[in-house]
């Protein structure tokens, strides 16, 4: 367990709050996507918890909550592919800071992300750069860890939105994200932040 890679960046994170309330939990994974594709350049419509993102009374109710990213774009290449492939396992790689000393079949179970393993698996089978499936995956995932954390502040201003609002579109994920000031905001030139994702804009 010394060497666990997982157990440093878990201490970073509000473990009694995310392992105690589910609906944290559920924002924080979807927030996980967010800034992954975010990061990536990866096009989405929206990230909204479940029930529909105005839904509120019912959403409170609820003992347990869902949510979901609507992705905008299908895959066309293989760059796409590596970056929808890490946008899937940011989920996975986030419960398993949460849960560092659980296995990854359990981290699967405890964070609701085998939907998001399979979409992983799906979309590596098409990348040439996939030798092993297994090894392909657990970089990805070792990848996304270290891009979350880098980039935490703007996953807990995500994930606040959503326990707040319940949905956003991926212009106000993205002003949330972004650092004041950025050019590319003042002139309104979105492709350009699409381009180049997170990469760029938190250079």
């Amino acid at each position: 367990m010394a060497n666990n890679p997982w157990l440093e960046p878990s201490r970073k994170l509000d473990l009694k709050r995310l392992r105690s309330d589910h609906k944290w939990l559920v924002c924080y994974h979807e927030a996980s996507h967010a800034v992954a594709a975010l990061y990536a350049g990866v096009r989405f419509v929206s990230v909204s918890l479940y029930p529909d993102g105005e839904d509120v009374e019912v959403l409170d109710r609820m003992e347990k909550a869902g949510g979901e990213v609507l992705y905008r774009d299908r895959i066309v290449n293989g760059y796409e592919i590596r970056n929808r492939v890490l946008t899937a396992v940011a989920s996975v790689a986030f419960t398993r800071m949460v849960y560092p000393k659980e296995s990854l079949v359990m981290v699967k179970m405890l964070g609701g992300c085998w939907t998001d393993w399979q979409q992983a698996e799906h979309c590596a089978r098409q990348s040439f750069d996939c030798k092993n499936l297994r090894t392909y995956l657990r970089n990805v995932m070792d990848f996304a860890r270290e891009m979350l954390l880098k980039h935490w502040d703007m996953v807990e201003k995500v994930a606040s939105a959503l326990m707040e609002r319940k949905s956003l579109t991926e212009e106000k994920a993205m002003l949330l994200c972004c650092k004041e000031g950025d050019p590319r905001l003042a002139e309104g030139n979105w492709e350009a932040f699409y381009t180049h994702g997170l990469r760029a804009a938190a250079a």
